[in-house]
């Protein structure tokens, strides 16, 4: 459940889910983690415009566990080789 994963009782979910209670900055990113998607996608007011829910595919959620375990040197390499191939894409259309 929603509430056990980010540390508030049932009622506290349903009083944000209506509108009761504000849900503090810190609780908006958790219910995020917790329900796989960027904290910005409840934000449209910002120009937040809501994505393709990418933790739907089981490739991306593995790229990103391993991504999340590497040093910050091995994370900029990576995100160089993937807009590297991003580039290669591109082209050959």
């Amino acid at each position: 459940m929603l509430g056990d994963t980010i540390g508030v009782t049932f009622q506290q979910v349903q009083k944000y889910e209506k509108g009761v209670n504000r849900v503090s900055a810190s609780t908006l990113i958790n219910i995020a983690k917790a329900l796989e998607v960027h904290a910005a996608e409840f934000l449209p007011a910002l120009g937040a415009a809501p994505r393709e829910r990418l933790s739907d595919d089981p490739e991306v959620r593995s790229i990103a566990r391993i991504y999340a375990r590497l040093a910050p040197n091995a994370k900029r390499m990576l995100a160089k080789v993937a807009r590297s191939l991003l580039n290669e894409e591109d082209q050959k259309k």
